[in-house]
């Protein structure tokens, strides 16, 4: 009884990171979209995406194996839809969802990785959503120096 009213009980995500907040469902259908958009590109197969962690540093190798999948566009827009999407299911009414702008050569940059997420936030109405954009901190200062300005001249509000 407990369960199922705490279930119906609207809640808030004031920190979910995107890679991070991959379900299994998601990683599967990243993995055909990435088969589909780049035949000839290698990726990890799902087993080892979707496997049980057993330690605290099994849980970063699958945040990287998902990155792996999330490195256009497309696969950008389809993994922000559906955390928000997972995340309206559970009743969550509000999150804050943060990420590092990035960019993969020869298929986006991190200009194009934002504007995916915020495309995909803005497409949905039932979940209230923040983009909360993140440095890489093992990167150089100059890094978060030049991300840091390229975000201040951005043309929408990331928060919005």
């Amino acid at each position: 009884m407990a369960r199922e009213f705490c279930g119906k009980l609207p809640k808030i995500e004031l920190h979910a990171h995107l890679n991070g907040s991959l379900s299994v469902s998601t990683i599967n259908k990243l993995h055909k979209l990435h088969k589909l958009s780049f035949p000839n590109e290698e990726v990890p197969n799902v087993s080892d995406i979707t496997i049980d962690p057993k330690s605290f540093d099994d849980g970063y190798k699958i945040f990287k194996f998902a990155q792996a999948l999330v490195d256009h566009p497309e696969a950008v827009k389809l993994a922000t839809s559906n955390v928000l999407t997972e995340f309206a299911d559970d009743n969550v009414v509000y999150i804050e969802l943060r990420s590092t702008p990035r960019d993969c050569a020869e298929k986006m940059t991190k200009k194009e990785y934002v504007e995916s997420i915020v495309q995909s936030i803005k497409g949905q109405s039932y979940i209230k959503a923040k983009l909360l954009v993140s440095i890489d901190r093992r990167k150089s200062i100059e890094e978060a120096k030049k991300t840091s300005i390229w975000l201040s001249n951005y043309e929408i509000s990331i928060l919005m």
